[in-house]
């Protein structure tokens, strides 16, 4: 199961149609095209989303990273 599925899956969302990274990207994800890149908008909802969200301990770990993530990406667009 992808991260994303496991994170809709927990949310309540249904992940049947979720769009995994094409294989064309290089080993890492360093190669992400234009289309698949958040905007400044889309970074501020998902971090407002995670701040007024309750999550298990199983994720934690796997959130935080994603969190620092997203914080990173945010601050190079700004």
């Amino acid at each position: 199961m992808t991260f994303i599925k496991k994170i809709l899956g927990y949310m309540g969302f249904r992940a049947n149609n979720v769009e995994s990274p094409s294989s064309n990207n290089t080993r890492g994800g360093s190669s992400i095209s234009n289309e698949t890149q958040l905007t400044k908008q889309e970074i501020e909802v998902l971090l407002n989303l995670i701040k007024n969200s309750n999550f298990n301990g199983n994720v934690l770990e796997l959130l935080y990273t994603l969190v620092v993530k997203l914080q990173k990406q945010y601050k190079n667009l700004e």
